[in-house]
């Protein structure tokens, strides 16, 4: 095929694709295929057809971008009707048990997302938008995996390092969210160091979860094994305890 050319494929009817239902967005309906792919169907005011097209020339190994547009009966831009993704087999964040969830399994699983993010700034010029809890999988092979990335945007105006740092801003805010309310802490370091990760994007969020591991591992006996645990120990470090 081209490599100009985005992958794709011509149906003369979609509903062939629609094996079982398997979730509803804000750009489109996700139904398992039979042969155990997912099939988005888009709703075509919010999506960008130059991005799709361009998305299914990329491959990341924590971000998953489309593997074919779908077009109906030809292939003319107005009959571009969804796509074709990977299933990712796994437990979406927002339904995760913390208490089953090794730490440094979270760290590295953070620490692999961060840097394939670094890859998708610099090598493909793409800024991401809204990770949150429920477009965010945890796999059995303990590793984090990104979906709904059809409205993400292909940028040129702004150089590779400024996406980058927008990129891992909001990756940080999102896999942050078990720390709570526990900032500011009992030390300028991991302040200065929170203070990089959320508003500039200056540092990744997995050597903030480690320091702060660290830190509490000093100040308890009791192991820190589980997400949750991390999480109960934050007391420790809490410079106001209110």
């Amino acid at each position: 095929m081209n490599k100009n050319i985005e992958k794709h494929i011509i149906v003369d009817n979609p509903e062939y694709l629609k094996h079982e239902y398997l979730d509803r967005g804000c750009s489109g309906v996700c139904y398992i295929t039979k042969d155990g792919h997912v099939y988005k169907e888009f709703n075509p005011i919010l999506v960008e057809y130059y991005f799709l097209c361009e998305f299914t020339k990329i491959k990341n190994d924590s971000v998953v971008f489309p593997n074919e547009l779908v077009y109906l009966n030809s292939r003319d831009k107005e009959n571009l009707i969804g796509c074709t993704l990977d299933y990712i087999d796994g437990t979406l964040y927002k339904d995760l048990d913390h208490s089953n969830i090794n730490i440094m399994d979270y760290i590295k699983a953070a620490d692999k997302v961060e840097k394939d993010l670094k890859e998708l700034s610099i090598k493909n010029s793409v800024q991401v938008d809204d990770i949150h809890p429920a477009n965010l999988i945890y796999t059995p092979n303990k590793e984090f995996k990104i979906i709904d990335t059809d409205l993400y945007v292909i940028t040129f105006s702004e150089s590779p390092y400024f996406i980058y740092k927008s990129n891992l801003r909001e990756w940080n805010n999102m896999i942050l969210t078990i720390l709570g309310r526990t900032f500011p802490f009992d030390s300028s370091k991991l302040n200065n160091l929170f203070d990089l990760c959320i508003f500039n994007g200056k540092e990744r969020a997995s050597i903030l979860l480690y320091e702060l591991l660290s830190h509490m591992e000093v100040m308890t006996s009791e192991p820190i094994v589980t997400v949750k645990d991390f999480e109960d120990n934050l007391k420790l470090i809490k410079k106001y305890n209110i």
